[in-house]
């Protein structure tokens, strides 16, 4: 079964780069809620979960957020060069609002604290892993205001830490 069909994705050599964690999270998501019909991608980076997401949704409404100028440069490239029609919002997840809610969204957050990770030379490989601008508590945060009752938040984030997490998972409801 193909996650992503035939489409291809443009990303900077040395900068951010998809991962297993975006196809992960892709999949858990497709399998969370396949019939979903609108769709949000927090956080979307150069677009590689969103992409795979609406490609196994297949009609959906999709929005992306992302706050970093060259990412979501390339994700806007990435959407139109694969036929994907989607709201891509160049703002910081914590302060967009949205109209209406979502039945699925997804998010793959930076889950290192800064003070544990040294920062690469290049802004979107930092602002990919640490949380420059929070992390999985944003992203929840976030979700928790237009999540579709019954909708479903999936997101990537540090196995050591899952009692974070779900922590905040609870406490968001």
């Amino acid at each position: 079964d193909a996650i992503a069909g035939s489409w291809r994705l443009l990303q900077r050599r040395r900068g951010h780069r998809y991962s297993l964690d975006d196809v992960a999270t892709a999949w858990e998501a497709a399998r969370a809620r396949p019939a979903a019909r609108r769709y949000l991608d927090l956080g979307c980076g150069i677009g590689s979960v969103m992409l795979m997401v609406a490609y196994k949704l297949g009609p959906a409404e999709v929005t992306g957020v992302e706050a970093q100028e060259v990412s979501i440069g390339l994700a806007r490239e990435n959407a139109r060069r694969n036929g994907l029609d989607a709201r891509l919002v160049h703002g910081d997840l914590r302060e967009v609002r949205h109209e209406g809610t979502f039945d699925l969204i997804t998010g793959t957050p930076p889950y290192l604290p800064p003070a544990s990770a040294s920062p690469s030379t290049d802004d979107q490989r930092t602002y990919a892993r640490i949380e420059m601008r929070g992390g999985i508590e944003d992203y929840l945060g976030a979700a928790a205001r237009v999540l579709a009752q019954g909708g479903a938040f999936v997101a990537c984030c540090d196995a050591r830490r899952a009692d974070r997490a779900l922590d905040v998972a609870r406490a968001a409801g």
